[in-house]
């Protein structure tokens, strides 16, 4: 019987995940989100589809850091300091799931300037399509996060932790109409700096 299969389409907020599965469509079963999947129970033979967003270790930092609580606060420092010794994307308990599923998984990295992210979040319409709540899209919580990551950085963990667990990836310039695949590491760095 053959294994579950599971594609991760990995970017930042608005880097143009929900576009690029929507060109999937009819390629998979069913499509996840980071919350669904420790309830996870892959099926054989199925093919699924994960929405994932590459700054939510830094939001779930955020929001612990804004808490009121001693307690709170004292779980933002502790987390953080996890994240400064660690691989961030370690620490989410999302990806942590990811071991314990019985799938072939491979990823897309969709690679984004952060001059064409700031324009997709200021031009984001209120509600969201294809997220699991369809809630209104909190522009300014993402606008204010990415003012604060490296986003070299942040695709340079990503990429380390794909390989870490032994996941294939393809670099994808989600700018390009067409998702041009990118074939070097020099290719993502000159795709982070173009459209500024």
């Amino acid at each position: 019987m053959q294994r579950a299969r599971l594609h991760i389409v990995s970017g930042p907020s608005s880097g143009g995940k929900s576009q690029f599965i929507g060109t999937l469509e009819g390629s998979y079963d069913e499509l996840l989100f980071p919350s669904s999947l420790d309830a996870l129970a892959p099926q054989p033979g199925r093919r699924y589809v994960l929405h994932y967003n590459l700054m939510r270790p830094m939001e779930r930092l955020a929001k612990l850091h804004g808490a009121g609580s001693l307690e709170q606060r004292a779980r933002a420092l502790g987390l953080e300091m996890r994240m400064r010794v660690q691989n961030p994307f370690g620490t989410d308990r999302a990806l942590r799931a990811l071991k314990r599923l019985d799938t072939d998984a491979c990823a897309t990295v969709l690679v984004t300037s952060r001059a064409e992210l700031e324009r997709r979040m200021r031009a984001r319409d209120a509600r969201e399509t294809l997220v699991e709540d369809g809630i209104a899209y909190p522009r300014e919580k993402w606008l204010e996060l990415l003012a604060e990551v490296d986003l070299g950085a942040l695709y340079r963990d990503w990429l380390e932790f794909l390989r870490s667990r032994g996941i294939p990836y393809a670099l994808v310039d989600a700018g390009d109409p067409t998702y041009r695949r990118l074939v070097s590491l020099g290719e993502l760095r000159v795709c982070l700096m173009e459209r500024g």
